[in-house]
């Protein structure tokens, strides 16, 4: 025989528990509740609640979710039913901490494709995080001094514009120079120069890598530095710019 559902209502209004009982020899399966509740100008937020009690005054159950908590002196329309819970508020997450700083040279003279310190303008630094960051010297030139120990995401960019057409072959670089307890470059990336009209050229490239600091070849104090070279011949008009950003304070 097929079940049919069947809606039970009751209608009274009662100070604190609103009470239905099940008749004798009655048996149902629970699929939902609704209730209306009307704050009666409680002292202190409060939550809505359905409990089932056994025929001996036992609890069963008690339905009820933090997440759903109401102002005192305020009402609510609530419905339960299994199967569903309070979706947990959103994390907004950790900002990431994070520390910048630039310099322009003009002209930057050919380095023979070597690379050589830029030595960063101290004017531009910024950060979020004074207490992490600060500018550093390290072989007479400024970069980003790392103050704690962690895991550090390092991004180095570089924009040229040689000053004539650069000779074939011409190549732009630009690496992180770590200054450590052990003086390290990181892999070097390069870039070739292409024109960009009116008989002008341009090169540019970017490279990230991560640094540890707080290990013996990188204590905490380690300068990050930017390194640059070119080879077009001739004076390029070169921007360059260094970002840190702590991923962490574990190592790997």
């Amino acid at each position: 025989m097929a079940l049919t559902d069947d809606q039970i209502v009751s209608s009274a209004v009662f100070a604190g528990n609103s009470d239905y009982v099940l008749p004798g020899g009655a048996e149902f399966t629970l699929k939902a509740v609704n209730a209306s509740f009307t704050d009666n100008g409680a002292a202190s937020d409060w939550l809505p609640a359905v409990v089932l009690i056994s025929d001996s005054q036992h609890v069963i159950a008690r339905a009820l979710d933090q997440g759903v908590k109401v102002t005192a002196g305020q009402s609510a329309e609530v419905s339960f039913f299994p199967g569903v819970k309070h979706a947990a508020t959103a994390s907004t997450g950790t900002a990431l901490s994070w520390a910048f700083m630039a310099q322009t040279v003009n002209p930057f003279a050919d380095t023979g494709g070597f690379e050589v310190d830029i030595d960063l303008d101290t004017a531009s630094f910024l950060t979020s995080d004074a207490g992490t960051y600060a500018t550093g010297v390290s072989g007479g030139h400024h970069g980003i001094q790392i103050n704690a120990q962690g895991t550090y995401l390092v991004t180095t960019g570089a924009e040229a514009f040689p000053a004539a057409a650069p000779a074939a072959g011409s190549i732009l670089k630009v690496a992180v120079d770590n200054f450590g307890a052990v003086n390290f470059v990181s892999p070097i990336e390069i870039s070739p120069y292409y024109a960009i009209g009116g008989g002008s050229f341009q090169g540019n490239c970017a490279q990230t890598y991560l640094i540890e600091v707080g290990v013996i070849a990188n204590p905490v104090g380690t300068v990050a530095l930017l390194q640059a070279g070119q080879n077009t011949g001739g004076n390029v008009d070169l921007s360059v710019g260094l970002t840190v950003v702590m991923l962490g304070t574990s190592i790997p």
